[in-house]
């Protein structure tokens, strides 16, 4: 299952998920999420996080968070014990709750970053993680590109190695669906990013957790998460590979067929994996 917007939100998603836990089949869960909901939320998912931030335990500590913060005038941290109060239960209790078991995990860029601390939260429940091109580690040379801050004329060439690749998926001309779509795509990650722009900056130093088999991807040319960012990933990781696809960027999945069969061989066992460090 993979999705463009917030996994509890796509209808298609939902279904898949909805029936894997009664299908007793392996199952490969694929985030690409950025905190969006387009399409209303339907199906288990929806259902479990609905009565996840509406049970009566969670608004109680909600509520008494906002009577204390305001009181000694940190409501600001309010917004921070909120995000980690779910992070708790959803993370804890989420693949319970759709009745999986075992599952083998891939993030694709802002995805990464959250597989891989959903892993670091639940790694007995992660049988192979797959990381392509992912975000959340805060390398300072090279540092990563800033999506938020560029120029759009500028973004193309962040994201692809060769952009006019990207025009099948721009509008011809002024698109104001497409715009408003953008724009709440855009305000998502910053709501989730705006104060840590770069990454966790304690997600480094947890890497040594994820004892399962890891395979990175990542875009020689990758302009958003420089190649450089791959080997900080390899040396934290303690069972990791990396495959480099020669020639693409950071949306190496659009670029090239090989990623996805990469990640797809290295969960099916069809096909080895590169040798850490080394170009396949």
């Amino acid at each position: 299952a993979m999705g463009w917007g917030s996994v509890d939100s796509l209808h298609l998603i939902s279904e898949a998920m909805n029936n894997a836990g009664a299908m007793h089949a392996p199952l490969i869960v694929i985030l690409n999420d950025n905190d969006m909901s387009i399409a209303p939320p339907v199906g288990a998912m929806s259902h479990y996080l609905s009565r996840t931030v509406s049970s009566k335990g969670y608004r109680q500590v909600r509520n008494l968070a906002k009577r204390v913060t305001r009181k000694i005038g940190l409501e600001g941290l309010v917004k921070k014990a909120e995000h980690s109060i779910r992070s708790f239960n959803m993370g804890g209790d989420l693949f319970d709750a759709l009745g999986l078991g075992q599952i083998q995990l891939a993030g694709y860029s802002f995805g990464g970053w959250m597989a891989a601390e959903t892993a670091i939260l639940q790694p007995e429940r992660i049988a192979k993680l797959a990381l392509i091109g992912p975000a959340g580690l805060v390398v300072r040379d090279p540092p990563s590109g800033d999506l938020l801050a560029a120029h759009p004329r500028d973004i193309p060439g962040l994201l692809m190695h060769h952009p006019e690749k990207l025009k099948p998926f721009m509008p011809a001309g002024h698109d104001i669906e497409f715009l408003t779509l953008r724009y709440r795509e855009q305000t998502a990650i910053a709501r989730v990013v705006w104060e840590k722009p770069s990454g966790n900056p304690k997600l480094e130093r947890w890497l040594h957790r994820l004892r399962m088999p890891v395979q990175l991807v990542w875009g020689e040319h990758d302009r958003l998460r420089p190649l450089a960012h791959a080997q900080r990933w390899l040396a934290a990781l303690p069972d990791a590979r990396l495959a480099v696809l020669p020639d693409a960027g950071h949306l190496v999945l659009e670029e090239t067929t090989e990623a996805a069969q990469h990640v797809l061989g290295f969960f099916t066992g069809k096909k080895p994996r590169a040798t850490k460090g080394k170009k396949p």
